[in-house]
């Protein structure tokens, strides 16, 4: 608990009338304690897994019947605006359907722990014969600060497709390895299965 602070001033009081005396306000001494302290949040650094300036991910989803799917993902942004693409091309028997989602993200970070983003734009799926639809998600990710673990459930939605991702994570350094279930469905329609995956962020 960070103490009342009246502020304080440094300078010569004798000289007060021939010299500019330097006055700390309480907000700034209060906030000058608090970060001396370690009340206030650290900034975030290169590598950590939550709000990134850049990060990308490649997953191996296997799928029923002994297809496969390959999903690629990457996110580029600067505090809480990112722009993120999502490729998954899934390998049937009958040849391959393509699922692209590419959205806008507001990134709001909870504590030094979790991150909520509001996402926003388009899903096209190769093949059908429709154009692209509304799209929108809610993240949430979980990563204990400094600590080698973390979970991440990544859930999309439009009238085209529902997609949801849990993935648990294994950090070391920028990079991390993660096993999780992703399943992209609509109606009768299903690319549902387990995954291995790695991800790299800057």
């Amino acid at each position: 608990m960070v103490p009342f602070i009246t502020g304080r001033c440094s300078g010569d009081r004798g000289k007060a009338e021939t010299r500019e005396e330097k006055c700390e306000s309480p907000l700034m001494a209060t906030a000058s304690f608090a970060y001396a302290n370690g009340d206030i949040l650290p900034r975030r650094k290169p590598g950590e897994p939550l709000i990134p300036l850049i990060r990308g991910d490649v997953n191996y989803r296997s799928l029923e019947d002994g297809q496969y799917a390959v999903d690629l993902r990457a996110e580029g942004g600067y505090g809480p605006f990112a722009l993120q693409v999502s490729d998954s091309q899934c390998h049937l028997d009958g040849g391959t359907r393509e699922i692209v989602e590419g959205m806008g993200s507001l990134r709001m970070s909870i504590a030094e722990h979790a991150e909520i983003d509001a996402c926003f734009g388009s899903l096209d799926i190769s093949g059908d014969g429709q154009p692209a639809a509304f799209a929108w998600g809610v993240p949430v990710l979980i990563h204990p600060y400094k600590r080698p673990y973390g979970v991440e459930f990544r859930p999309v939605f439009s009238n085209r497709l529902t997609d949801l991702d849990i993935a648990a994570f294994a950090h070391y350094h920028a990079v991390s390895v993660k096993a999780g279930y992703r399943a992209q469905y609509k109606d009768e329609t299903s690319f549902a299965g387990p995954y291995l995956g790695v991800t790299a962020r800057y």
